[in-house]
């Protein structure tokens, strides 16, 4: 998977220990390796020895434990950005209700996973098998969430998707956000 050119997603868990699930994206750069954690709400956190090249192959590991500990078995996800397939998009929040967010996927997204990187809240996720008037949390067994217009009761577009209004982790008024987008 060309990573150096493409971009993408890799998500890792070392399976021989209780380091988290990491998430680690050409979006935001490698410097000092920015990694998310899909199985918990914290912040962007940061790793110098973890992802520390992506390459037109796949990527380089460090040393860190969570990427690469020392008799350990590691499985990863690798997902490059490509039309009809798989986006990234970085935003800042402004706080308006039914604001419009443009990506590249260039069909309408399947899923959409979206993550403060500034603060600990929840992942919030949309999928089209359960419309735009609900939403998931990713690192959470509850239920469906029916409180919130999280998606503005709009599907997204092959060039949009909207977001409801501010509370919850989407569209904070200057608060950073990363969202993956799946094609169906």
């Amino acid at each position: 998977i060309d990573l150096a050119d493409k971009g993408g997603l890799v998500w890792t868990k070392n399976r021989d220990d209780t380091y988290d699930h990491n998430f680690v994206d050409s979006a935001r750069g490698l410097t000092n390796s920015p990694y998310i954690r899909s199985n918990t709400n914290g912040s962007q956190g940061t790793d110098g020895n973890g992802i520390t090249v992506f390459n037109n192959n796949g990527y380089t590991v460090g040393s860190s434990g969570s990427w690469n500990a020392n008799g350990n078995s590691h499985v990863s996800w690798t997902f490059a950005k490509q039309e009809k397939f798989f986006d990234i998009v970085t935003y800042t929040g402004d706080g308006t209700t039914g604001r419009s967010v443009a990506h590249n996927l260039g069909s309408a997204p399947g899923m959409i996973l979206i993550k403060n990187l500034s603060a600990g809240e929840n992942w919030v996720v949309y999928h089209r098998g359960i419309g735009n008037t609900k939403a998931l949390v990713l690192n959470s067994t509850a239920a469906e969430d029916t409180s919130s217009g999280y998606w503005n009761n709009t599907d997204p577009t092959a060039t949009h998707f909207t977001l409801g209004n501010n509370t919850g982790p989407r569209n904070e008024n200057g608060i950073s956000y990363v969202a993956y987008l799946f094609a169906h």
